[in-house]
């Protein structure tokens, strides 16, 4: 779960800080 949460947090700060989770979002989908 922990894991999952944390997905969804970095899907959401994607659109605000997307030149940073750009390259992290898309590995952990």
């Amino acid at each position: 779960m922990e894991n999952l949460i944390a997905i969804l947090l970095a899907g959401g700060a994607g659109e605000r800080l997307y030149p940073l989770t750009k390259d992290t979002a898309k590995p952990a989908v």
